[in-house]
C-alpha cells in the first residue's frame, strides 16, 4: 500500500515545479516571464 502512495507523491513533485517555471508569480520565474512580455509590449507600441 505504500508502493501506491509514494507514486502518487512522484508525479506531484514534478508538476509543482513545472507549475512555479510557468507561474511568474511566485516570485521565482518571474525573471524569465517579465524579460518576455515586456519584449513584445514595448515592441508594439513604439509610438
Amino acid at each position: 500500500m505504500t508502493g501506491g502512495q509514494q507514486t502518487l507523491q512522484h508525479p506531484p513533485a514534478i508538476t509543482v515545479p513545472l507549475i512555479h517555471s510557468q507561474h511568474p508569480l511566485l516570485g521565482t520565474p518571474p525573471r524569465r516571464q517579465p524579460p518576455a512580455a515586456p519584449s513584445p509590449v514595448s515592441s508594439l507600441p513604439p509610438t
